[in-house]
């Protein structure tokens, strides 16, 4: 049994609101173009923005909160955003089933978890990922390698959008 010594620091999460500052803080400071609109999020390469549904459409979930839920759609999209041939220049593909945007959502769904993991919000599943995992599979049969690129990609995502924040979080 280990007992608690005087002298040691307890590392407590931060209370969840100043984690969401956070996050609002890091999406302000990637100057991605965000418009709230419709019932779908995306990002859209031939206009360089991203779409997000309204934060009131999103709900608590069992495992997070409505806005931790919004954010992690939007670090998705931000993660697409960062693909752009004036950024990272990423092949995302063309249509649903195709490879390239089955490996596009794919990296975009790790940067997310990572983006999550870094800004210490909690991430549910949404109701994509079933019909993403079949273009997975499908994917990842045809490129052992895919996995190993899509999180490397996935990284650089990461990488680039912490490079753009002027203050350390």
């Amino acid at each position: 049994m280990t007992s608690f010594k005087p002298d040691e620091v307890i590392e407590r999460p931060l209370p969840l609101t100043t984690r969401l500052h956070h996050v609002e803080e890091f999406v302000a400071g990637t100057k991605a173009i965000i418009k709230h609109k419709g019932a779908v999020a995306c990002y859209k390469p031939s206009v360089d923005e991203i779409h997000m549904p309204k934060m009131q459409k999103f709900i608590d979930t069992e495992f997070s909160s409505a806005t931790e839920n919004y954010y992690s759609t939007l670090a998705h999209e931000l993660v697409h955003w960062s693909g752009h041939k004036d950024r990272l220049d990423r092949d995302m593909g063309k249509r649903f089933a195709d490879e390239k945007y089955a490996a596009e959502e794919l990296v975009a769904e790790l940067g997310a978890a990572f983006f999550c993991a870094e800004l210490d919000i909690s991430r549910s599943p949404r109701p994509e990922h079933a019909s993403y995992i079949e273009n997975w599979l499908q994917a990842l049969k045809g490129n052992k390698y895919l996995i190993t690129t899509a999180a490397n990609n996935a990284s650089k995502a990461m990488g680039y959008l912490n490079k753009l924040q002027s203050v350390a979080i």
